[in-house]
């Protein structure tokens, strides 16, 4: 019986190892994904507001129509 203990404590310890590798695992495969989406994001933001800003600063001349 005591037998019988053991190993079920020792299956249940391996369980939980096996999900924390499995979580490991997930969170190394979707960290790139996620820090690609935010790069983007903030790309994405920080062109919005310079050109904002460079419509604002030259406004009312010729040469903002050639840049489209």
């Amino acid at each position: 019986m005591h037998r019988w203990i053991l190993g079920g404590r020792l299956r249940a310890t391996i369980v939980w190892s096996m999900a924390g590798g499995i979580v490991m695992v997930v969170i190394l495969a979707i960290s790139p994904v996620l820090i690609a989406m935010g790069t983007a994001v903030v790309a994405v933001l920080l062109g919005w507001s310079l050109d904002s800003d460079a419509v604002a600063r030259h406004q009312g001349s010729e040469l903002l129509e050639t840049n489209y």
